[in-house]
């Protein structure tokens, strides 16, 4: 598609570094928005105003807190109405007067195709996974956009070194690792006993899983895995929280297996990390991650986890972690999971751990404050 030249009205730039942020969404226990606002808290937003662009309109109270920061979320319209999405990306552009783009989603290519029409100076485009897209035809379609991303980009970045070669190949590629609030995730003893009293666990043992309901997460297999677990401790409960696109057949798939009244899906919620309190261990048997989000706030509240080599490969860094290949059968899953049952470990301990980790939060806003000055200096 022929893009036609912007219109020549002159843009005023205002103090400080501008980036305009696009996303997939802003879906609460979605991976890539937690990093998103992750970094975003962390931000001098005098020094550094971002703005986001959004493919997908989901409730979230991200909206509320990005606009209270003094910044705008819009989302874009549907690319199936391709000329009226090519003209509110040109007026998001044309408003904002953005130094950067930083694209966090492979979808996303009007803005990147624009912003180079419009010579936005940086434009980087992000690797969040080690693969292309959570299932066959996704990859395949992502696969046709990547060349065309690429050749609009004048930076790289990723999560993770896996992430960033599966993307960029030998391109070389900056590390932005994802972090985690560590005062919002750190354990509370009497918080988790209210938690608990508020979901009616009581004395359940309670396994969580937080994340889309999608392919990459590994759903069905999880469930094959409670199933067992189930079986053997009468106390075990399952949560499930976050969803997406296989939330109806995940609901017939606990119900074929009888699992109706041990496994609860949460959908996405706002309290994720008042569950993360209430929960005993975190199961993430999942296909492929950029670096596990879930595992690293759960680290910080001091949970078991029993992860996929997937899952933990880049995000394991205290001895809360016990990675499982995905080779293995579910009978040996359910074991991992029913060994990490009472425990006698202090919760408490772990968030210092976190905060003294790479992917501790406290210097995440210096840091990508640095890095967008760094690309743009060398413009």
């Amino acid at each position: 598609i022929a893009l036609s030249a912007l219109t020549q009205t002159p843009s005023v730039k205002r103090s400080g570094l501008r980036v305009l942020t696009l996303l997939p969404g802003l879906r609460v226990s979605t991976g890539v928005a937690s990093w998103a606002m992750n970094y975003f808290r962390r931000l001098d937003h005098s020094l550094v105003h971002m703005d986001f662009a959004l493919y997908w309109d989901t409730p979230s109270p991200y909206f509320a807190e990005i606009e209270a920061a003094g910044a705008k979320a819009r989302v874009l319209p549907p690319v199936s109405r391709t000329a009226e999405h090519i003209r509110e990306c040109r007026r998001i552009l044309r408003e904002g007067a953005y130094d950067i783009i930083h694209n966090n989603s492979l979808l996303i290519t009007y803005p990147m195709m624009l912003c180079a029409e419009e010579s936005v100076p940086v434009r980087i485009l992000h690797s969040h996974s080690t693969r292309l897209g959570e299932n066959p035809w996704k990859e395949k379609r992502n696969k046709l956009f990547l060349p065309l991303l690429q050749r609009t980009a004048t930076d790289f970045a990723a999560c993770s070194s896996p992430a960033g070669k599966a993307m960029f190949g030998e391109r070389p590629f900056s590390l932005v690792p994802n972090v985690v609030d560590t005062e919002k995730y750190r354990f509370q003893p009497l918080r988790r006993a209210e938690v608990r009293a508020r979901m009616n666990a009581g004395g359940k043992y309670v396994i969580g899983t937080v994340g889309r309901t999608a392919e990459p997460k590994n759903p069905f297999f999880a469930m094959e895995v409670f199933l067992r677990v189930a079986q053997q401790d009468p106390d075990a409960e399952y949560w499930w929280i976050g969803s997406g696109p296989l939330d109806g057949p995940l609901r017939t798939c606990i119900a074929q297996l009888g699992l109706s009244g041990r496994v609860r899906l949460l959908g996405s919620r706002e309290d994720v990390p008042d569950l993360y309190q209430a929960m005993d261990c975190l199961f993430m048997p999942s296909r492929f991650e950029g670096v596990a989000c879930a595992c690293l706030e759960a680290q910080t509240a001091g949970l078991p986890c029993v992860a996929s080599a997937a899952a933990s490969a880049d995000a394991a860094c205290t001895d809360l972690v016990e990675a499982v290949s995905l080779f293995e059968s579910p009978g040996i899953w359910a074991g991992k999971l029913l060994s990490k049952k009472n425990l006698d470990i202090d919760r408490r301990v772990y968030a210092r751990q976190m905060a003294e980790s790479p992917f501790s939060d406290k210097q995440a806003g210096e840091f990508l404050a640095g890095l967008y000055r760094k690309m743009l200096d060398a413009k």
